[in-house]
């Protein structure tokens, strides 16, 4: 199976959750969910699978649980083919 890790800088407390755009390397986010309680987390997660088309149970957070920079792992997915995806949708 393909996977990939992606960093991402998450903004949350925004009014929707949508890609903004590319900071260095890692993948900006704006996540319309508070930085309490992992919930910030828990959508950033559901947007990425909802993004790509695939299960959340292939997204895990691998670091920045309580941090805006945060690294994930992506299964299922080459990072070309997920990057192709991602551009696809904006």
């Amino acid at each position: 199976m393909s996977k990939c890790v992606l960093e991402f800088k998450v903004i949350p407390g925004t009014s929707k959750t949508e890609f903004s755009d590319l900071e260095g390397e890692a993948i900006r986010v704006r996540v319309a969910a508070p930085p309490e309680k992992g919930k910030a987390n828990k959508e950033l997660i559901r947007f990425i699978a909802k993004s790509l088309g695939i299960p959340k149970a292939n997204i895990v957070l691998l670091s920045g649980e309580a941090s805006r920079r945060k690294r994930v792992l992506v299964k299922g997915m080459s990072k070309d083919q997920l990057m192709l995806d991602l551009h696809r949708k904006e």
